[in-house]
């Protein structure tokens, strides 16, 4: 970027927050100060994020089977294909790591962080917001006063930020980032689903499924964006709500319900991407590690992410085949994923039968 991080941000209008765009910075002062491809100087860089993040599991978890599994659950995403997702990695998982060893300051700094590589973890942040307020209710004085850094953490990053790269900019990144008019821009979610429908059933002139049925990302009229919107705030809402009604003080409840929250997001909202359940599988990670019960919805979550990323771009972008017998397999995807994670969000935030487990001092209660 020319003209330094900072202006370089503020000059390309990009819808991904500040903290992306200094690490590609980063990757390319580090290409021209050694002669090398950026491409491979990144790659080197996103394979410190996983191998970091992989560090912290084996250290939080002390299981080295289930920490070679979280790798092959994140290296498609982030070796292979080269997302950014993995930027956020070890700034979630070491805050869901010091929310469960009390640690609620630095807890907030690293979800604000996130935040920072990218958008996706602020829907995360307010299941934290209300775990470090439970945290403070149930606790003595001393824990109240660091929930009171806790948020002076969390706000001085984003004051930081908002100082640094200004207001505009930020404001205008999020707001590209939230403005994908797509029903579904490859999301293997029931969104997907209705795009087919549309296209299989498009009128003449319109557009349609390809010849061979291959569905195409579509774009979705603005009364149709509002009703999604609504939806995805009404079961957002009623997942946090949830949490803040139930029994469950411990950090596996902050991260059951927050990943809850989050599968939501990415079953009812428009414009989701192939790429979008990588911090669902992180979370489901960090509640696997805490409560071993729960590895089956990270092996689920592990397994449809992957998945999607690969029906679309195979293992390394150079694209699949994505028919069979004139129908796009991607649609059949969207339905099994649809419903495994539709099962999920019941099971975490609804199922009232089910005990909450957290490894530590804190003690999971029934709800």
């Amino acid at each position: 970027m020319r003209g330094g991080p900072i202006q370089g941000y503020i000059d390309i209008h990009g819808d991904y927050p500040p903290g992306t765009s200094f690490v590609l910075w980063i990757v390319g002062q580090l290409a021209v100060g050694t002669a090398s491809d950026p491409r491979a100087v990144l790659k080197l860089v996103l394979l410190g994020f996983l191998l970091l993040s992989i560090a912290i599991l084996l250290a939080a978890s002390r299981r080295p089977g289930f920490s070679a599994f979280a790798y092959a659950a994140l290296v498609v995403n982030a070796f292979g294909l080269m997302y950014l997702d993995i930027l956020t990695a070890p700034f979630v998982l070491g805050a869901i790591w010091a929310a469960s060893t009390g640690r609620t300051p630095l807890m907030a700094g690293l979800l604000a962080a996130a935040c920072v590589m990218k958008w996706q973890p602020i829907f995360v942040m307010p299941f934290g917001i209300i775990y470090a307020f439970h945290v403070a209710r149930d606790g003595d004085a001393t824990v109240r006063r660091q929930t009171i850094w806790a948020a002076a953490i969390a706000s001085g990053i984003a004051v930081v930020i908002l100082l640094v790269y200004g207001l505009p900019a930020v404001s205008d990144a999020f707001y590209r980032a939230s403005r994908h008019n797509a029903l579904s821009n490859f999301g293997a979610n029931p969104l997907w689903i209705l795009t087919w429908w549309f296209e299989r059933n498009a009128p003449a002139g319109e557009r349609a499924l390809t010849p061979d049925g291959v569905v195409s990302i579509l774009s979705a009229s603005r009364p149709i964006l509002r009703v999604l919107s609504l939806i995805s705030l009404i079961a957002y809402g009623t997942i946090l709500r949830k949490y803040w009604r139930s029994a469950d003080r411990t950090a596996g409840g902050f991260v059951r319900f927050a990943l809850a929250g989050y599968l939501v997001y990415f079953m009812c909202s428009a414009g989701v991407h192939e790429n979008h359940l990588f911090l669902a599988v992180l979370l489901s990670l960090a509640l696997a590690w805490q409560a071993p019960r729960y590895l089956w919805v990270a092996v689920v979550l592990a397994v449809a992410a992957n998945l999607n990323l690969v029906a679309f771009y195979g293992w390394n972008g150079g694209g699949t085949e994505r028919y069979a017998r004139g129908v796009d397999v991607t649609v059949w995807l969207a339905l099994g994923v649809s419903i495994a994670v539709a099962a999920i969000i019941w099971r975490l935030a609804f199922n009232e039968s089910e005990v909450r487990y957290i490894s530590g001092t804190n003690r999971g209660v029934p709800s």
